[in-house]
Protein backbone atom coordinates (compact mmCIF):
# COMPACT_ATOMS: atom_id res chain seq x y z
CA UNK A 1 0.00 0.00 0.00
CA UNK A 2 1.23 3.38 -0.95
CA UNK A 3 1.32 5.85 2.34
CA UNK A 4 0.49 9.30 2.31
CA UNK A 5 2.91 11.93 2.67
CA UNK A 6 1.20 14.54 4.28
CA UNK A 7 3.98 17.47 3.55
CA UNK A 8 3.55 20.77 2.06
CA UNK A 9 5.44 19.49 -0.91
CA UNK A 10 2.83 16.85 -1.69
CA UNK A 11 0.35 19.70 -1.25
CA UNK A 12 2.01 22.23 -4.15
CA UNK A 13 2.27 19.12 -6.13
CA UNK A 14 -1.55 18.80 -6.54
CA UNK A 15 -2.24 22.66 -5.99
CA UNK A 16 -5.81 22.19 -4.59
CA UNK A 17 -6.80 24.47 -1.51
CA UNK A 18 -10.08 24.16 0.56
CA UNK A 19 -11.52 26.66 -1.87
CA UNK A 20 -10.94 24.89 -4.60
CA UNK A 21 -13.51 22.83 -6.87
CA UNK A 22 -14.07 19.82 -6.09
CA UNK A 23 -13.05 16.41 -7.42
CA UNK A 24 -14.68 14.97 -10.89
CA UNK A 25 -15.99 11.56 -9.49
CA UNK A 26 -15.78 10.51 -12.90
CA UNK A 27 -12.72 11.73 -14.35
CA UNK A 28 -10.13 12.07 -11.09
CA UNK A 29 -6.85 10.56 -11.23
CA UNK A 30 -5.44 8.95 -8.80
CA UNK A 31 -3.34 11.36 -8.03
CA UNK A 32 -5.45 14.19 -8.10
CA UNK A 33 -7.27 12.51 -5.03
CA UNK A 34 -4.06 11.83 -3.10
CA UNK A 35 -3.45 15.64 -3.24
CA UNK A 36 -6.73 16.38 -2.08
CA UNK A 37 -6.31 14.16 1.13
CA UNK A 38 -3.19 15.42 1.24
CA UNK A 39 -4.19 18.93 1.69
CA UNK A 40 -6.89 18.08 3.89
CA UNK A 41 -5.08 16.07 6.74
CA UNK A 42 -2.27 18.88 6.90
CA UNK A 43 -4.70 19.99 9.74
CA UNK A 44 -4.72 18.98 13.07
CA UNK A 45 -8.49 19.39 13.73
CA UNK A 46 -10.78 16.00 12.67
CA UNK A 47 -13.50 18.52 12.03
CA UNK A 48 -11.70 20.34 9.37
CA UNK A 49 -10.41 17.54 8.02
CA UNK A 50 -13.64 15.41 7.54
CA UNK A 51 -15.16 18.59 6.00
CA UNK A 52 -12.42 19.53 3.20
CA UNK A 53 -12.29 15.69 2.05
CA UNK A 54 -16.35 16.27 1.98
CA UNK A 55 -15.80 19.42 0.09
CA UNK A 56 -13.20 17.88 -1.83
CA UNK A 57 -15.34 15.51 -3.18
CA UNK A 58 -13.05 12.46 -2.27
CA UNK A 59 -16.15 11.12 0.25
CA UNK A 60 -18.02 10.22 -3.16
CA UNK A 61 -19.09 7.11 -3.85
CA UNK A 62 -17.50 6.96 -6.92
CA UNK A 63 -14.24 7.95 -5.95
CA UNK A 64 -13.84 4.76 -4.26
CA UNK A 65 -14.91 2.81 -6.74
CA UNK A 66 -12.48 4.01 -9.42
CA UNK A 67 -9.82 4.81 -6.76
CA UNK A 68 -9.86 1.72 -4.14
CA UNK A 69 -6.20 1.59 -3.43
CA UNK A 70 -6.08 5.41 -2.64
CA UNK A 71 -9.30 5.05 -0.37
CA UNK A 72 -7.13 2.30 1.70
CA UNK A 73 -4.74 4.50 1.57
CA UNK A 74 -6.75 7.41 3.27
CA UNK A 75 -8.65 4.61 5.89
CA UNK A 76 -5.33 4.09 7.07
CA UNK A 77 -4.29 7.58 7.58
CA UNK A 78 -7.13 8.40 9.30
CA UNK A 79 -6.78 5.40 11.77
CA UNK A 80 -3.38 6.78 12.52
CA UNK A 81 -3.65 10.29 13.01
CA UNK A 82 -6.98 9.40 15.19
CA UNK A 83 -9.02 11.05 12.44
CA UNK A 84 -12.04 8.15 12.87
CA UNK A 85 -14.82 9.27 11.20
CA UNK A 86 -18.25 9.02 13.27
CA UNK A 87 -19.56 5.93 13.82
CA UNK A 88 -17.47 3.71 11.39
CA UNK A 89 -18.01 1.13 14.09
CA UNK A 90 -21.24 0.61 11.52
CA UNK A 91 -19.34 0.30 8.16
CA UNK A 92 -16.53 -2.02 8.19
CA UNK A 93 -16.37 -2.60 4.44
CA UNK A 94 -16.32 1.44 3.66
CA UNK A 95 -13.38 1.82 6.95
CA UNK A 96 -11.82 -1.29 7.43
CA UNK A 97 -8.75 0.01 9.52
CA UNK A 98 -10.73 2.76 10.90
CA UNK A 99 -13.78 0.45 11.71
CA UNK A 100 -11.88 -1.85 13.58
CA UNK A 101 -10.58 0.81 15.52
CA UNK A 102 -13.78 2.60 16.15
CA UNK A 103 -15.47 -1.08 17.17
CA UNK A 104 -12.39 -1.45 19.86
CA UNK A 105 -13.04 1.82 21.06
CA UNK A 106 -16.88 1.81 21.92
CA UNK A 107 -17.58 -1.94 22.39
CA UNK A 108 -19.42 -2.79 19.36
CA UNK A 109 -16.67 -5.87 18.20
CA UNK A 110 -17.96 -7.58 21.75
CA UNK A 111 -21.66 -6.30 21.24
CA UNK A 112 -22.11 -6.96 17.43
CA UNK A 113 -19.70 -9.97 17.38
CA UNK A 114 -21.90 -12.39 15.80
CA UNK A 115 -23.37 -9.70 13.07
CA UNK A 116 -19.87 -8.55 12.33
CA UNK A 117 -19.66 -12.30 11.20
CA UNK A 118 -22.78 -12.20 8.90
CA UNK A 119 -21.70 -9.23 7.29
CA UNK A 120 -17.98 -9.89 6.07
CA UNK A 121 -19.85 -13.00 4.70
CA UNK A 122 -22.08 -10.57 3.01
CA UNK A 123 -19.59 -8.03 1.93
CA UNK A 124 -21.66 -5.25 3.65
CA UNK A 125 -21.50 -2.57 6.33
CA UNK A 126 -24.25 -3.14 9.33
CA UNK A 127 -27.58 -2.27 8.12
CA UNK A 128 -28.83 0.39 9.41
CA UNK A 129 -31.51 3.50 8.08
CA UNK A 130 -29.07 5.12 6.27
CA UNK A 131 -27.52 1.69 4.65
CA UNK A 132 -30.46 -0.14 4.09
CA UNK A 133 -29.18 -2.61 1.55
CA UNK A 134 -27.84 -5.89 2.89
CA UNK A 135 -31.40 -7.87 0.97
CA UNK A 136 -30.32 -10.91 0.78
CA UNK A 137 -29.45 -11.35 4.20
CA UNK A 138 -31.94 -14.66 5.35
CA UNK A 139 -34.57 -13.98 8.18
CA UNK A 140 -32.25 -16.05 10.48
CA UNK A 141 -29.40 -13.94 9.89
CA UNK A 142 -31.45 -10.87 10.25
CA UNK A 143 -33.15 -12.48 13.67
CA UNK A 144 -29.09 -12.73 14.99
CA UNK A 145 -28.76 -8.74 14.34
CA UNK A 146 -31.93 -7.69 15.72
CA UNK A 147 -30.66 -10.34 18.85
CA UNK A 148 -27.85 -8.02 19.65
CA UNK A 149 -29.51 -4.61 18.48
CA UNK A 150 -32.43 -4.98 21.00
CA UNK A 151 -29.68 -5.21 23.89
CA UNK A 152 -28.83 -1.20 22.94
CA UNK A 153 -25.21 -0.98 23.79
CA UNK A 154 -24.79 2.19 25.34
CA UNK A 155 -21.66 3.78 23.21
CA UNK A 156 -22.95 1.50 20.13
CA UNK A 157 -26.62 1.36 19.84
CA UNK A 158 -28.71 1.58 17.22
CA UNK A 159 -31.75 3.80 17.53
CA UNK A 160 -36.01 3.63 17.40
CA UNK A 161 -35.65 4.44 13.51
CA UNK A 162 -33.33 1.70 12.97
CA UNK A 163 -35.26 -0.59 14.67
CA UNK A 164 -38.42 0.18 12.98
CA UNK A 165 -36.80 -0.68 9.22
CA UNK A 166 -35.06 -3.71 11.08
CA UNK A 167 -39.08 -5.06 12.01
CA UNK A 168 -40.05 -4.28 8.21
CA UNK A 169 -36.30 -5.86 6.68
CA UNK A 170 -37.77 -8.97 8.77
CA UNK A 171 -41.36 -8.94 7.52
CA UNK A 172 -40.46 -8.05 3.99
CA UNK A 173 -37.74 -11.17 3.92
CA UNK A 174 -40.37 -13.39 5.76
CA UNK A 175 -42.69 -13.41 2.57
CA UNK A 176 -40.71 -16.46 0.26
CA UNK A 177 -40.14 -18.16 3.62
CA UNK A 178 -43.70 -18.22 4.64
CA UNK A 179 -44.38 -19.34 0.80
CA UNK A 180 -41.52 -22.01 0.98
CA UNK A 181 -42.87 -23.09 4.86
CA UNK A 182 -46.78 -23.73 2.79
CA UNK A 183 -45.19 -25.06 0.05
CA UNK A 184 -43.52 -27.78 1.78
CA UNK A 185 -46.50 -28.65 3.20
CA UNK A 186 -47.67 -29.92 -0.54
CA UNK A 187 -50.43 -26.85 -0.34
CA UNK A 188 -50.39 -23.72 -2.96
CA UNK A 189 -49.57 -19.87 -1.32
CA UNK A 190 -51.94 -18.70 -4.33
CA UNK A 191 -54.74 -16.57 -3.36
CA UNK A 192 -57.72 -18.46 -4.09
CA UNK A 193 -61.92 -17.55 -3.73
CA UNK A 194 -60.36 -14.19 -1.79
CA UNK A 195 -57.89 -16.02 0.44
CA UNK A 196 -54.35 -15.30 0.53
CA UNK A 197 -52.66 -18.55 3.03
CA UNK A 198 -49.75 -16.38 3.59
CA UNK A 199 -51.70 -13.15 5.11
CA UNK A 200 -52.65 -14.98 8.52
CA UNK A 201 -48.77 -15.57 8.72
CA UNK A 202 -47.65 -12.31 7.96
CA UNK A 203 -50.38 -10.86 10.09
CA UNK A 204 -48.85 -13.28 13.51
CA UNK A 205 -45.52 -12.01 12.52
CA UNK A 206 -46.82 -8.53 12.77
CA UNK A 207 -48.22 -8.72 15.75
CA UNK A 208 -45.10 -10.19 17.80
CA UNK A 209 -42.77 -7.22 15.92
CA UNK A 210 -45.23 -5.22 17.74
CA UNK A 211 -45.52 -6.35 20.72
CA UNK A 212 -44.02 -6.19 24.11
CA UNK A 213 -40.80 -7.88 24.17
CA UNK A 214 -41.56 -9.16 20.84
CA UNK A 215 -43.85 -11.67 22.79
CA UNK A 216 -43.96 -14.49 19.79
CA UNK A 217 -41.38 -13.81 17.58
CA UNK A 218 -39.59 -16.66 18.82
CA UNK A 219 -42.00 -19.31 18.47
CA UNK A 220 -43.14 -17.79 15.31
CA UNK A 221 -39.71 -18.16 13.55
CA UNK A 222 -39.32 -21.49 14.67
CA UNK A 223 -43.02 -22.13 13.38
CA UNK A 224 -41.86 -21.81 9.74
CA UNK A 225 -38.83 -23.64 9.88
CA UNK A 226 -35.97 -20.81 11.07
CA UNK A 227 -33.85 -20.90 14.36
CA UNK A 228 -35.32 -18.59 16.49
CA UNK A 229 -34.35 -15.37 18.06
CA UNK A 230 -32.47 -15.17 21.58
CA UNK A 231 -34.68 -11.93 23.14
CA UNK A 232 -32.26 -12.43 26.57
CA UNK A 233 -30.15 -9.35 26.13
CA UNK A 234 -33.03 -6.91 26.05
CA UNK A 235 -32.99 -4.33 28.71
CA UNK A 236 -34.82 -6.07 31.73
CA UNK A 237 -38.29 -4.71 33.02
CA UNK A 238 -37.22 -2.87 36.04
CA UNK A 239 -34.33 -0.95 34.40
CA UNK A 240 -37.08 0.06 31.57
CA UNK A 241 -39.42 0.96 34.25
CA UNK A 242 -37.08 3.26 35.94
CA UNK A 243 -36.38 4.77 32.36
CA UNK A 244 -39.75 5.52 31.89
CA UNK A 245 -39.73 6.93 35.71
CA UNK A 246 -36.47 9.45 34.65
CA UNK A 247 -37.78 10.32 31.86
CA UNK A 248 -41.28 11.56 33.20
CA UNK A 249 -39.53 13.25 35.91
CA UNK A 250 -37.22 15.20 33.02
CA UNK A 251 -34.13 13.33 34.84
CA UNK A 252 -33.58 11.96 31.25
CA UNK A 253 -34.69 12.98 27.81
CA UNK A 254 -36.10 11.36 24.89
CA UNK A 255 -33.78 10.86 22.44
CA UNK A 256 -33.81 7.95 19.62
CA UNK A 257 -31.85 5.72 22.35
CA UNK A 258 -33.87 5.72 24.89
CA UNK A 259 -36.96 5.67 22.34
CA UNK A 260 -35.45 2.46 20.76
CA UNK A 261 -35.38 0.55 24.04
CA UNK A 262 -39.24 2.17 25.06
CA UNK A 263 -40.46 0.85 21.52
CA UNK A 264 -39.04 -2.94 21.69
CA UNK A 265 -39.76 -3.43 25.82
CA UNK A 266 -43.42 -1.66 25.82
CA UNK A 267 -44.57 -2.78 22.26
CA UNK A 268 -46.24 -0.29 19.63
CA UNK A 269 -49.32 0.19 22.22
CA UNK A 270 -47.27 0.94 25.29
CA UNK A 271 -45.11 2.82 24.04
CA UNK A 272 -47.86 5.29 22.00
CA UNK A 273 -49.74 5.27 25.76
CA UNK A 274 -46.50 6.28 27.02
CA UNK A 275 -45.56 9.12 25.03
CA UNK A 276 -48.93 10.14 25.64
CA UNK A 277 -48.19 10.36 29.21
CA UNK A 278 -45.76 12.12 28.63
CA UNK A 279 -46.98 14.56 26.68
CA UNK A 280 -49.84 15.22 29.11
CA UNK A 281 -52.45 14.44 27.04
Amino acid sequence: MRKLIITAAAIAAGAWTAGAAPLNPNTCTAEEVRAVIADSLATNNIWTAHGQLYKGGVFAPKVRERHPDVWAELDAALAQRKFIPAQAWRDPVTWPVCSTADQVRCGADVAYAATYDIARRHGCNLPSIARFECGDWTLDEIAVWLSEAVAFPEKCAFGQKEIAWAKKWMQTTAVRVIRLHIRAQGKSFVTKNGVNPCESYMTSLTTALNAPRFAGLDEWLKGVGCKGIDLSRLPTEEYVAQLKTDILNGDKHMTDYNRGILLVCLGVDGYNAFVREYNGE
